[in-house]
């Protein structure tokens, strides 16, 4: 199966799938499942291209399998699927307005300061646990890798969408009023790499792609006199231009400012964290907070697949957040673990686990049984 560790690409290939779509099948949700029983989705078929089927979750997820991995049942009805009629595919929503080529134009919140205040705060206890695993789903992708050309200069961390199956990469060369900002978009579900024009007067990396596919959140580097790493700013990619938005301070007037992780959520949404681990969520592309959370001190931090749990962990404690109810499902203790040095996390491929490491040790937590 194949999964994007957000945060946790330690080359610099892109893992990119080639899809080359012949029909545009329809059909209702159903179940799939695959040979060998364990793994099951709910999702309609979308294209057979050769001996591969392309699946759709209700979400908007897409799921490429082998037809040959499936069960015998769902084998048989792919067949008589052959012998029906094909229709178009839906096109994709587009956030454009009808008739132009621009972006409707939106209202921006100015204040993130006031947004904060009115935001609801999460609030954990150190023996809640709710949380909601989902039965397996069926293996994604087969990934392709491919090279990302020579750095024109630093070459940054990259910004990866699991749910979209998209990452960027930025180089910056240069410094102070010559510093550029070169971006580069990888899709994985087409196998292209987009390199966008370089930005001149920016040294800015990708911090998030956000869910409509064409916004990727930036972060100020320092080198270009203007932003630091407290500023996000928003590019919006269309038809291989760049247009940047304003420069904005998510946590303005706080003790500690700095933008410790950003991620997408679901519903075109941002979740931000600062260095002194405040964590918000944000309704984007008007800035609205909708949510927040205090750990107390800097989480590390990992989002599954489809984007609906961020699991966020300290040296003392580890919390669970639904991000599409925008409710705290789990909260555990660790403290009777022993010393917690530098926590890295990820789910597993079927996602009923979370796996911690710490220096020396990996410790595995059964999401179901709270073990």
């Amino acid at each position: 199966m194949f999964r994007i560790a957000i945060g946790i690409i330690p080359s610099l290939l892109f893992c990119l799938t080639f899809a080359a779509a012949q029909d545009n099948l329809s059909s209702t949700e159903r179940v799939w499942k695959d040979s060998s029983g364990r793994f099951q989705v709910t999702a309609k078929l979308i294209e057979q291209v050769g001996k591969k089927v392309v699946l759709q979750t209700s979400s908007g997820r897409k799921i490429e399998i082998p037809s040959d991995r499936l069960s015998d049942a769902d084998q048989t009805y792919l067949k008589n699927m052959e012998s029906a009629p094909s229709s178009p595919a839906p096109p994709p929503p587009s956030s454009r307005s009808p008739g132009t080529d621009q972006p409707k134009p939106i209202e921006v919140s100015s204040d993130p300061a006031a947004e904060l205040d009115s935001a609801p705060r999460l609030k954990f206890s150190n023996t809640f646990w709710n949380v909601k695993v989902s039965d397996p789903q069926l293996p994604e992708f087969e990934p392709t890798p491919v090279a990302l050309p020579k750095p024109h200069g630093n070459r940054q961390a990259h910004a990866a969408n699991s749910l979209l199956m998209k990452a960027a990469v930025g180089d910056i060369s240069g410094s102070g009023p010559s510093a550029q900002t070169r971006l580069m978009i990888g899709d994985f579900r087409t196998g292209q790499l987009t390199e966008l024009p370089a930005v001149s007067g920016t040294a800015m990396q990708p911090i998030a792609i956000l869910g409509d596919g064409s916004t990727v959140v930036m972060i100020g580097m320092g080198k270009d006199r203007t932003t630091t790493n407290e500023d996000l700013q928003s590019w919006d990619i269309r038809d291989g231009k760049v247009q940047r938005g304003d420069i904005w301070k998510p946590y303005a007037g706080q003790s500690n400012p700095g933008i410790r992780f950003a991620t997408a959520g679901p519903d075109n949404r941002l979740i931000t964290c600062s260095k002194g681990g405040h964590i918000v969520a944000w309704q984007m592309p008007q800035r609205r907070a909708l949510w927040q959370i205090e750990m107390g001190s800097p989480p590390y931090w990992h989002t599954n697949a489809d984007l609906s749990q961020l699991a966020i962990a300290s040296a003392t404690q580890l919390v669970m957040v639904d991000l599409s109810e925008g409710k705290v499902t789990g909260s555990k203790s660790l403290s009777d673990l022993g010393r917690i040095y530098y926590p890295k996390l990820s789910f597993n491929p079927s996602e009923d686990k979370l796996y911690l490491s710490s220096i020396g040790r990996v410790l595995i937590l059964d999401l179901r049984k709270n073990e």
